[in-house]
């Protein structure tokens, strides 16, 4: 890795500490901060499914507490549930909003269940920040989720 791009990155101590600010300072009105991950939550998976690169989602791909995946939960009155999911790499990418798939499909405009579904990725550095809304009784809302890019973003920038 070149020394622009790894100054660029988040080294793991900062990805941890970005983490829990996150948890305890991202106020995302009008969610309500509902839990995070906690303690050590390492997925083991087959090798090959990282295309031979880790058997565990963990920082060396090895049984150690060094995690690579957090989520903060959040939920607001009407029950709609964000989820934001943390996702530590070793590269570095560019900081840009890489997902946010189209509503126009024919599946998306028969399928209730989509309608209620809307989720957006970002990459940071080295991070990649997955957003979901998950509406139990209605559409998505596209102003919650313009809202919460904005202040993730936002957020985001000091790191």
């Amino acid at each position: 890795m070149d020394d622009s791009k790894k100054d660029a990155s988040l080294s793991y101590a900062q990805y941890r500490d970005l983490f829990m600010d996150m948890s305890e300072k991202l106020q995302l009105a009008p969610f309500n901060f509902l839990e995070s991950t906690q303690g050590n939550n390492i997925v083991a998976i087959e090798k090959d499914w990282s295309f031979g690169a880790r058997s565990m989602l963990t920082r060396d791909g090895k049984p150690t507490d060094e995690e690579t995946q957090e989520r903060i939960i959040y939920k607001k009155k009407d029950d709609t549930l964000l989820l934001i999911d943390l996702i530590y790499l070793k590269d570095t990418l560019s900081n840009d909003l890489v997902f946010w798939p189209t509503h126009e499909t024919e599946a998306y405009k028969k399928e209730a269940v989509l309608q209620s579904f809307d989720e957006a990725m970002l990459t940071y550095k080295n991070v990649i920040v997955k957003i979901t809304l998950i509406s139990k009784r209605q559409k998505a809302d596209l102003h919650d989720m313009q809202s919460v890019l904005k202040s993730v973003t936002t957020f985001m920038k000091k790191y």
